[in-house]
């Protein structure tokens, strides 16, 4: 979540990462099973949209709402 929060430089609109679930891995450091998983259980939670290739985020003030949260605990 916090790589797609400091990637997005457009406050509002869906956002769309095109990138693959692999190279998404690899660029935070992880395995594309603990990737998969975090996407899904944020689709799941409507937050975003998986696409072959392409991450879409609808509405990313959800995600920032989540991660504050997150921090405040």
């Amino acid at each position: 979540m916090e790589f797609i929060l400091l990637h997005s430089y457009v406050p509002g609109g869906e956002k769309r990462l095109k990138i693959k679930m692999d190279d998404l891995a690899k660029l935070l450091s992880s395995t594309r099973i603990r990737v998969s998983k975090a996407l899904n259980e944020m689709q799941d939670k409507h937050w975003l949209t998986l696409h072959r290739g392409e991450i879409r985020i609808p509405d990313i003030s959800l995600l920032k709402e989540h991660r504050d949260m997150r921090l405040s605990e």
